[in-house]
């Protein structure tokens, strides 16, 4: 504070001291609104709905309370949408109603009949029979549960001692053989063991409510029982996951992200230290493969050893740490614009200032309408389209976003959206010059978030082992899910199957991109399991 006995008395001294406290003045309003911001996104992001779907207003009403600001940038904004108006094909409406049972359910029929009596009409003439009104119910019941009990048969020769066994060194006792086990000397079935595994990793029960759920059927089924079969059976197939790897790098593009989550038992580390488990989408676009590996931090290191060989594209977010990637000439870095629009989304769901983060939205939102109307197109169509529409939507946007640049605060939500842009700008336009490459990176996001659910029901994994085996599990029912294939009956089918594999050949055709779909829905069928 100035004391005012210490004002000088020249009026051009005092002038000059009312500028410097109205800059100072000026400077802590800017970052009280940015902080501001700041707190009105956690808000949102808590307490609001999720979704990041962007409707674009009516113009005049959308600009009415930013008009000051939208009036700008508003003529290029209407002759950027004359330049690239897009066409949507007409959609079929769905109707309404409840949706038909699935077919492959069992029925029991019940037939009703009126009384015989009814069957007569009031003239003494039998009723003619019309046809059957036809309902269907939704019945259900808890799993069935079986013990498997297998009778193996012993023989012993007649005699107590026999002579010419000892002498040809073989056993007077001869029991029929072991049947191949999943895992030796314990309770586990590929039925069992697909049940607990899909409720833990599809359906998030963690294993301690299974626990209480085995307990109903006065089964005792411990979840350390689960945790040690489940590291086991990883630990005994583990070349399933070599296989999976393969399949990925065999592709021309690599999506990749990562999320937090907490081991508690890794050594010299406390037990609420971020762990991160990074997710892989790549292989055959039309047969994807998806892979999660657990790692104790998030540098990105480790990617340059499993990627060394790969030749492609990986498609990120912007975390600085895949700049790494960069040194491996056969990689090209393609950014995502997902999270790119998600930045432009917070600020306008936390500003008071909306005008700028929606036009950003709008024009984002043509990018992904010509992307809708071209998702059916083979990859040469794909990048003519997109060279002939999207490339002068990008050019405006580029425009927009270097003018935007030098008109907002660099610490506001806007300005954080603004500046994250113009960093990836050079990767977030390589997606037009070839068809491969898709606009985001939304195919690994959805992959990833099965985990974040599971996460909040089970939390942590205790040792990096089990972090190991959730990541493998994780990555052969997120694969089967891509692939078309129902978790709990593909893994079924697989630990099934698995027993009698005896090369990598037999392993690689027991993967979610190879295996024959309709051997498994006849495996579906009772009677031919269990």
């Amino acid at each position: 504070m100035i004391d005012v006995k210490e004002l000088p008395d020249d009026v051009q001294e005092l002038k000059n001291i009312i500028i410097d406290l109205q800059n100072e003045k000026d400077n802590y309003e800017k970052k009280i609104n940015a902080l501001l911001e700041d707190i009105e996104l956690w808000k949102k992001k808590a307490y609001g709905p999720k979704s990041e779907k962007y409707y674009a207003d009516n113009d005049e009403q959308r600009f009415l309370f930013n008009e000051a600001e939208a009036g700008f940038d508003k003529e290029s904004l209407t002759n950027n949408r004359q330049q690239t108006h897009v066409e949507v094909k007409a959609h079929t409406r769905i109707k309404k109603g409840r949706r038909k049972l699935p077919e492959s359910l069992e029925r029991i029929i019940k037939e009703i009949d009126i009384p015989e009596s009814q069957k007569i009409c009031a003239s003494g003439k039998k009723r003619k029979f019309i046809k059957r009104e036809i309902s269907e119910k939704l019945d259900i019941k808890p799993p069935e549960v079986k013990v498997i009990q297998t009778k193996r048969a012993v023989y012993g020769c007649p005699d107590s001692c026999c002579v010419l066994c000892e002498e040809k060194g073989e056993s007077p006792v001869k029991t029929a053989p072991v049947p191949p086990q999943l895992l030796e000397k314990t309770i586990v079935t590929p039925g069992l063991f697909s049940y607990f595994i899909t409720s833990k990793y599809c359906d998030h029960l963690p294993y301690y409510r299974q626990e209480k759920i085995f307990s109903r059927y006065q089964i005792d089924l411990t979840r350390q029982s689960m945790c040690r079969w489940t590291i086991k059976i990883f630990q005994k197939y583990s070349i399933l996951q070599e296989l999976l790897w393969k399949e990925l790098l065999s592709g021309p593009l690599i999506g990749i992200d990562e999320t937090t989550m907490q081991v508690v038992l890794e050594d010299g580390r406390s037990a609420k230290t971020k762990s991160y488990l990074w997710v892989f989408r790549g292989g055959n676009a039309r047969a994807p493969t998806i892979i999660v590996k657990y790692r104790r931090t998030r540098s990105a290191k480790f990617l340059l050893e499993l990627l060394q060989d790969y030749k492609g594209y990986i498609q990120t977010d912007g975390y600085k740490g895949y700049n790494d990637l960069e040194v491996l000439a056969a990689i090209i870095l393609i950014a995502c614009w997902a999270h790119a629009r998600r930045k432009f989304y917070e600020a306008a769901k936390a500003s008071k200032n909306k005008g700028s983060a929606q036009e950003a939205l709008s024009m984002i939102q043509q990018l992904y309408l010509i992307e809708k109307t071209i998702k059916d197109k083979d990859v040469k169509e794909r990048k003519r389209i997109r060279q002939e529409e999207a490339v002068p939507i990008l050019n405006t946007i580029k425009a927009w976003l270097d003018k935007k640049k030098l008109q907002v605060l660099p610490e506001s939500l806007i300005g954080k959206a603004v500046n994250y842009t113009l960093k990836l700008w050079p990767k977030l336009i390589k997606y037009v010059d070839d068809g491969i490459i898709p606009i985001d990176n939304n195919g690994v996001e959805n992959a990833i978030r099965p985990e974040c659910l599971g996460k909040k029901n089970w939390l942590f994994a205790y040792t990096p082992s089990g972090a190991d085996a959730s990541a493998f599990f994780y990555s052969l029912i997120e694969t089967a899910k891509a692939n078309g294939l129902e978790p709990y009956w593909y893994l079924r089918y697989l630990f099934d199957k698995i027993i009698k594999a005896k090369n990598e050949e037999d392993f690689r055709m027991l993967l979610p991109q190879y295996v024959d779909h309709q051997e498994i829905m006849e495996y579906r069928l009772p009677g031919q399991w269990g």
